[in-house]
C-alpha cells in the first residue's frame, strides 16, 4: 500500500447547487473547501502529477452563453492550496447574426516557464492571441503576474488582457477592476 497518496473529489450539492472540493490522504478525508460558481455541478479533476490537479467547473451565465472556470490544485501540508482561479472558457451565441465566439484562457506551466495565453475564436476560426508570463511565488503557493493596490494593501494576483483576479484570502479568488477598486465573484 502507497502511504500519503493524495487524491481529490467532489460532491455536488444539488439544494444549494454548489459543489465542495475534499482532499484525501490515503482515501481518507482531511480537508475540504466550499467551491463558490459551480453552479451547474458538472465538473471534472485531472492529475498532473503529485504535486498538482487541473479541477474545471462550470459557473453561472445568461442565455446564449456559457463558461469553464479554471482552479489549479495542490495538497500543502496535508490542505487545499489553489495556486490559480480563473475563468478558463466562456462561449457567447449571438442569436440575429448566428455567430459564436469562444475565449479561452489557457495556462502552460513548465520547469522553464509559466504562462497563460488567451485564444479568441469566432466561427471556428483563431481570430486572436495573446500570451500573459506568470511567476510562482514560492511563499504563498501561488501563481501571479501582477500586484494590485486593494484597501491600501498589496495583493497578488492575474491580469490576463482585460480581466483581473486578486486572491484575497487563503484560497479565495475574486475578480478584481483596478479601476474601481472592487472585487467580484469568479461568477
Amino acid at each position: 500500500m502507497i502511504k500519503n497518496k493524495y487524491d481529490f473529489l467532489t460532491k455536488f450539492d444539488e439544494v444549494n447547487r454548489s459543489s465542495t472540493l475534499f482532499l484525501t490522504k490515503d482515501d481518507i478525508i482531511i480537508d475540504s473547501i466550499q467551491n463558490i460558481g459551480n453552479y451547474y455541478g458538472k465538473d471534472s479533476i485531472v492529475k498532473q502529477n503529485n504535486n498538482q490537479w487541473d479541477y474545471y467547473y462550470n459557473g453561472r451565465c445568461g442565455t446564449g452563453c456559457s463558461v469553464i472556470y479554471y482552479m489549479n490544485l495542490a495538497p500543502i501540508k496535508d490542505k487545499i492550496k489553489v495556486k490559480l482561479n480563473i475563468l478558463y472558457k466562456s462561449k457567447e451565441s449571438y442569436y440575429e447574426s448566428q455567430n459564436t465566439q469562444i475565449k479561452e484562457y489557457v495556462p502552460y506551466f513548465s520547469k522553464k516557464e509559466n504562462y497563460i495565453s488567451k485564444i479568441v475564436k469566432e466561427n471556428g476560426i483563431v481570430k486572436n492571441k495573446i500570451v500573459d508570463q506568470i511567476n510562482y511565488d514560492l511563499k504563498s503557493n501561488i501563481y501571479y503576474n501582477k500586484v494590485f493596490e486593494y484597501k491600501n494593501s498589496a495583493y497578488k494576483g492575474i491580469k490576463v488582457d482585460s480581466l483581473e483576479y486578486i486572491l484575497v484570502d487563503e484560497n479565495v479568488w475574486k475578480f478584481y477592476d483596478s479601476s474601481s477598486k472592487k472585487i467580484n465573484d469568479l461568477q
